[in-house]
């Protein structure tokens, strides 16, 4: 009997643990049917979306809203995040504390910040009470910023050798022009305005969601050359007009390529071949994958300086940088309407920064001797010749630059 009773008991907990996973995975799969369907039959909730600027945010809240919708879901039987309005003040204060407590074990702080304001920006919209200060005093406080640090030249050389033909070329158009990676995949052959020996960029040209965002950069000539190669040999296969998109879609031509790929193929080399050093608390990067593409653009930016009675004083105007970066403020967008530059002062601006913004050994090597022979030819403005020891001297360099050159171009970076 006892032996009976024992299997019993398996069974019914066998039982019982089938019909927790199988409610456990129809819940999955509303929650996952109900991705597509909440602005569908939620009126009020469309809205809100519809007040958001891109597309991508209204993805990003209505990722973030689906989560919190289900939560409560599961507490209190909801059908759609405008529901959350009709659940008793008392006790949605309770559900929005207890949310704010369960991610708070489950993701970072910055995480954690980012999705509770999302949440209250629509709980403001709908009009929905809540207590702000608790919520406030629950949040966690933000933790050492990670993904601080910048590309070097030579990791984002390394990215570009051991990548594919079009991230590699991504990658350096994202370093020497400090487009953000949406911008870069979105990108027209129409976009780009020939100028001196490389291109203009008119990034977010024509962008129906938001035309105020449109703004102008640069690209190396040395990110140009690569690019002209990519599009002969497209050329070769397919008709390209302004219309089509630099990295279309491999599947379907009339769509670009998606940047959340983009930015997966960068952090696969990352962990595997450059390995950045991780804290022991966080799974994130010193070097964020993509964004360290923008901050590299930055730092370079800021790097060129003149000296005005032995001071060092900041080449590039401020303004400028920030124009080049595509930041946007109402301060910024004032200054945007009465500091108008046109495309070749902007470009003369540009230009400042190229040293510091190529990366390409072989480019690197030949702008120093470049630099090497135009010390040789004089010393100073009366035109006195440079002793022979130090012609010798310099001209020994350059050999030596030369040689490494040669060898860099029979290695050769491989965009394949």
């Amino acid at each position: 009997m006892e032996i009976k009773n024992n299997n019993e008991q398996k069974n019914e907990h066998v039982k019982s643990s089938i019909e927790h996973n199988n409610s456990k995975c129809l819940k999955e799969k509303n929650l996952k049917s109900n991705k597509m369907k909440y602005d569908q039959i939620d009126p009020e909730y469309n809205i809100f979306l519809q007040t958001l600027r891109s597309k991508m945010t209204r993805k990003f809240y209505n990722a973030i809203m689906i989560k919190f919708t289900s939560f409560v879901n599961n507490i209190e039987k909801i059908e759609k995040p405008s529901d959350l309005k009709l659940i008793d003040s008392v006790k949605f204060q309770k559900y929005l504390e207890l949310y704010t407590l369960q991610r708070k074990e489950a993701v970072e702080a910055s995480a954690v910040l980012t999705e509770i304001r999302i949440i209250r920006s629509f709980l403001e919209f709908m009009e929905i009470p809540y207590n702000k200060k608790r919520i406030t005093k629950l949040l966690p406080p933000l933790n050492k910023p990670h993904g601080a640090k910048p590309y070097t030249p030579e990791q984002i050389e390394y990215l570009v050798s051991k990548t594919t033909e079009v991230i590699g070329l991504m990658v350096m158009i994202c370093a020497s022009s400090g487009l953000r990676r949406g911008a870069v995949v979105s990108l027209r052959y129409g976009d780009l305005i020939p100028i001196d020996n490389t291109y203009g960029i008119i990034a977010y040209h024509n962008n129906p969601e938001d035309p105020t965002a449109e703004y102008i950069t640069f690209m190396t000539n040395e990110t140009k050359v690569l690019l002209d190669i990519y599009t002969e040999k497209r050329k070769t296969t397919e008709v390209l007009t302004n219309n089509s998109y630099i990295f279309p879609d491999k599947n379907d031509k009339t769509k670009h390529y998606a940047d959340e790929y983009f930015t997966q193929r960068i952090r696969h080399q990352m962990k595997s071949k450059l390995d950045p050093v991780q804290s022991k608390a966080s799974v994130r990067y010193d070097i964020m994958a993509t964004h360290g593409l923008r901050k590299f653009f930055d730092t370079a930016m800021h790097a060129p300086y003149v000296e005005i009675n032995q001071m060092k004083i900041q080449a590039i105007n401020e303004d400028v940088i920030e124009q080049f970066m595509g930041h946007r403020s109402t301060t910024q967008n004032l200054k945007r309407r009465y500091y108008v530059k046109d495309f070749e002062e902007l470009y003369n601006e540009y230009k400042k920064a190229i040293p510091f913004l190529e990366i390409l050994t072989k480019t690197r090597q030949e702008r120093k001797i470049r630099e090497l022979e135009a010390k040789v030819v004089t010393k100073s403005e009366n035109h006195s010749v440079i002793t022979n020891d130090v012609a010798r001297e310099l001209l020994e360099r350059m050999k030596k630059l030369e040689s490494q050159i040669r060898l860099e171009s029979v290695k050769d970076i491989d965009l394949k």
